[in-house]
């Protein structure tokens, strides 16, 4: 819990550093290079920390990490200052009135409800249901889901460093629809368990498409004033990661509905799972369409 509240501490307050240092025109691509170089982060982390480990021990390995991440925090606070000169900082009532003009405006829930699905979904598979639906349905190796959760994995960090290149050129709300609508075309796919090669590649396209609407994050650098960006964008980060845990549960609400043979579960399963969370990405999309006035 202490490690996903320093997370959003981190990102977070980058996305509103961003906003108040760099211009309109920068904030997307900024923005999607941010998260794009986390998530290639946790992919490296894999093979070279269970090297640490194994090297090391567990404990040695927090200990570095923590360290670290100390000494950037130190060079953060010696070397960095929360705004460019001339702009003052925002007390705490001007939080609370802000939350109130963030959360009374319809924009926001537009913004809001859809990457409370696209986020969602997109996490709850990959973190918790891609290797359970390659495992009853395929019944493969480990290192064999491996390898493909390790393409959908690919395809998210791709799609988180390329979103602010593609949302600059193109506008950020078309990327964000694009992206949205492949990524509902993918989960039907999936749905209807196609052989593995199409399910890996299939895997890896769900993954682009579904990181690209991380830029459902930067848009409110577009809706609100800047003042209150960081607020606005905070709000709409708890939809994104309130989505993975809600997704997550009802997917296994669903598929838990579904009668288990040798220990796994249909692939109706995961055809109504997927289903439902398609659907309920359709819904929510076409909510959002009017966002498209918005750049």
């Amino acid at each position: 819990a202490l490690i996903g509240v320093g997370m959003a501490g981190v990102l977070m307050g980058a996305l509103k550093a961003f906003s108040q240092w760099f211009s309109a025109q920068r904030y997307p691509t900024l923005s999607g290079l941010l998260v794009g170089i986390g998530s290639a982060g946790a992919l490296f982390a894999a093979t070279p920390l269970a090297w640490l480990n194994a090297t090391l021990g567990w404990r040695m390995v927090f200990i570095i990490g923590a360290a670290m991440i100390v000494l950037v925090a130190v060079a953060l606070v010696i070397g960095t200052r929360n705004t460019p000169p001339g702009t003052a900082w925002p007390g705490k009532t001007a939080d609370l009135r802000a939350l109130r003009v963030v959360f009374g405006d319809r924009r926001f829930w537009r913004m809001a409800m859809l990457v409370f699905f696209t986020n969602g979904t997109l996490l709850a598979f990959q973190g918790l249901w891609a290797g359970p639906y390659l495992d009853d349905l395929f019944g493969i190796s480990s290192l064999q889901r491996g390898n493909v959760l390790l393409l959908l994995s690919l395809g998210v960090t791709a799609g988180f460093l390329v979103s602010g290149w593609l949302s600059a050129r193109v506008g950020l709300a078309n990327i964000v629809i694009a992206g949205t609508t492949v990524f509902i075309a993918s989960q039907v796919v999936l749905a209807l368990h196609p052989p593995l090669t199409i399910v890996a590649v299939t895997g890896a396209i769900f993954g682009f498409a579904g990181a690209l609407t991380i830029m459902l994050l930067a848009q409110p650098r577009y809706v609100f004033p800047v003042t209150i960006t960081g607020q606005a964008t905070t709000a709409v980060n708890l939809f994104a990661i309130g989505g993975t845990f809600l997704v997550q549960w009802w997917m296994g609400l669903i598929i838990g509905a579904f009668p288990e043979s040798g220990g796994h579960y249909p692939p109706a399963s995961y055809t109504a799972a997927l289903l439902f969370s398609a659907a309920a990405t359709v819904v929510v999309l076409f909510f959002y369409l009017p966002m498209r006035r918005v750049e």
